[in-house]
């Protein structure tokens, strides 16, 4: 189920996005990230905003709560794998499920 969940939010978040993504759902610190990816602390604080930003999240807690739940795959309706990518607004729909 996280493949098709996957699936959706590629179409609106980048590769880059969806890996910060994850490892924010894993609990991992903005510091954490940088040093992994060999990248600026400001570089990952810029991935965290352009996601909540994508997914019309407005705080960090939405966003670390969403990317859990993403994660742990909770409380999601995703119809057949056949479908296409995520537009924007689907993508906050899945957000919005995923925080509320």
């Amino acid at each position: 189920m996280t493949d098709q969940i996957l699936e959706k939010l590629t179409g609106v978040l980048s590769n880059r996005e969806i890996e910060v993504f994850k490892l924010i759902g894993e609990g991992k610190s903005t510091a954490n990230i940088a040093e992994q990816f060999q990248r600026s602390i400001k570089t990952i604080e810029t991935y965290r905003s352009r996601i909540k930003s994508k997914l019309s999240l407005k705080h960090n807690k939405e966003l670390i709560d969403c990317a859990v739940r993403w994660l742990r795959n909770e409380d999601l309706q995703i119809a057949s794998s056949k479908q296409e990518p995520a537009t924007s607004n689907q993508a906050r729909e899945i957000a919005s499920g995923l925080v509320g």
